[in-house]
């Protein structure tokens, strides 16, 4: 962990060694980093918790596990350099609608009226349509060049279920010491009601 700190932080480690304060333009700034035994902490805002020592202050990786820095930025940098979310997330031409054939205008006729959920309205269902998008992008992303079989197909929507599953159920900040998000897993699943 020295080691990997040395490589990624070896100007804001070399400050807190001095007792100098760290550069504002360091993207570790704002995390209040700290020196203890070599390595690099991060305060929260959790020191009167009753929680033990090595859950308030987390050492600073740029891994899993660990606090990562810009975490946001490097995801959405790797989604936009992989080919196939690219191809996907294209957007289509924007043409403008035909008008319908007469023997299709038999709205009248037959006094059957429409409704239809507006767009941009998660109150009236848009949000459903979004979590369905969860689902039906990445199925076309995996299963574009292979057919699956049943088990196979089985097991890529049971991961897609515990995907969506642990989404939060609104923002999430990445505000150190902030409060977790609650997920739809912990109201579902017996491990995460302990928590």
């Amino acid at each position: 962990m020295k080691r990997v700190q040395r490589e990624h932080f070896e100007t804001e480690l070399d400050c807190t060694e001095k007792g100098e304060i760290i550069s504002a333009a360091s993207q570790i700034c704002s995390l209040a980093p700290y020196l203890q035994d070599g390595l690099l902490y991060v305060k929260g805002r959790l020191e009167q918790s009753e929680l033990m020592q090595e859950k308030k202050h987390l050492i600073l990786l740029p891994r899993e596990r660990f606090w990562i820095t810009k975490g946001r930025q490097s995801v959405k940098s790797v989604l936009k350099s992989c080919l196939v979310c690219w191809k996907y997330s294209a957007k289509p031409a924007r043409q403008q609608t035909g008008q319908l054939p007469k023997d299709r205008n038999f709205v009248a006729s037959k006094g059957i009226s429409w409704k239809f959920i507006p767009e941009w309205s998660p109150w009236r269902g848009g949000f459903l349509k979004r979590l369905m998008r969860g689902i039906k992008e990445p199925l076309r992303k995996m299963l574009w060049s292979a057919l699956e079989t049943l088990e196979e197909l089985s097991t890529v929507l049971t991961e897609r279920k515990s995907v969506i599953s642990n989404r939060p159920i609104t923002y999430d900040s990445d505000v150190l010491g902030e409060p977790r998000t609650l997920r739809p897993s912990h109201f579902l699943l017996p491990r995460h009601r302990e928590t």
